[in-house]
Parts: C-alpha cells; sequence; structure tokens
C-alpha cells in the first residue's frame, strides 16, 4: 500500500502506479519489514545540490546510520545516474511506526524530497545463514553490516551437470 509524504501527497494517499496494486487505507500488513522510497525534487539531484539541500542529506544519512546501529535499518541507498531515487529497508512493528521512521527522515519532513512507504517482505538475502531466508538472529540482518562500501558479487558456482 503506497503512502505518500512530503511534497507529493498526504499519507494514505493511493498510489495509480496499477490497479491491482493500489490497497485501501485500512489494509493490516503481516510484514515486519517496510521499504520507503525518496523521491528528490529534480534528475541530476546528487549533482546539484544546494548547501541547504547538502545540510538536510548530510542528517538523512547520520539518521541512517543510527538506525543501522540500532538494528531499525536493513539497507539504504541511492539508484545511480540521472534519477536518484532512495531507498530504505527497514523494520517496523506496524504500519504507524513504519510511517513515523519515513516521515522523520530529514529530507521528507524538510520537504527537500517526496516519501512512498510500501510495505516489504524480505525474502532471500545474501549471507542470511540457516534457515527460510533468514539470519541466526530471525532479522533478517546479514550478520555483517558494511556501510558506505561496494560489495562485488560473489563468484556463482558452476551448475553440476552432464
Amino acid at each position: 500500500m503506497p503512502l505518500f509524504a512530503g511534497g507529493g501527497g498526504t499519507a494514505g494517499e493511493l498510489a495509480t502506479f496499477r490497479d491491482d496494486a493500489v490497497v485501501p487505507s485500512c489494509q493490516t500488513w503481516d510484514v515486519a519489514e517496510w521499504v520507503y522510497f525518496i523521491f528528490p525534487p529534480r534528475d541530476d539531484f546528487a549533482e546539484s545540490l544546494t548547501a541547504e539541500e547538502q545540510a538536510a542529506w548530510e542528517a538523512h544519512f547520520r539518521r541512517l546510520q543510527r538506525l543501522l546501529a540500532d538494528g531499525t535499518l536493513i539497507l539504504a541507498g541511492p539508484t545511480l545516474g540521472r534519477v536518484n531515487t532512495g531507498l530504505v529497508i527497514f523494520e517496523a512493528p506496524d504500519e504507524p511506526a513504519a510511517r513515523r521512521v519515513m516521515e522523520g527522515d530529514p529530507t521528507i519532513s524538510g520537504g527537500f524530497a517526496r516519501g512512498e512507504l510500501r510495505p516489504f517482505r524480505v525474502s532471500l538475502l545474501r549471507g542470511g545463514g540457516p534457515g527460510p531466508g533468514r539470519p541466526p538472529d530471525g532479522k533478517g540482518h546479514p550478520p555483517e553490516v558494511t556501510v558506505g562500501t561496494a560489495r562485488r558479487h560473489a563468484p556463482v558456482p558452476p551448475e553440476n551437470g552432464p
């Protein structure tokens, strides 16, 4: 269920991306993970930040670091290229708590970007350890988290076959 915050609408506003994706705002979700997308106000945003925007994005990054440290954040990062959409995957017990996380983002609360919240389920996680896609901590966190560095994909082992 898409929920918007910031300059692009009000919380609870329904998206029109696909008819089958639109769910009434009264829907209850049985998920622990949520995702919010961050839509900056213009293309090439990362290359054209004003000083005020830069300060908001620095506060945004520090907040994400705190959410990572307290075990709330699962994954965050921007898309690269002309359109710099941000992606934040995190845990929250319910939709109101998830909305508070999104709306507390300085880029959204400050009006520098529009946020869109959706329920999410981590189904597969590289390095997730034993269990159905979950590491031993049961929360979906990989055993080690690396911030701000690129990881290379592990080589794919050859398939056993004839």
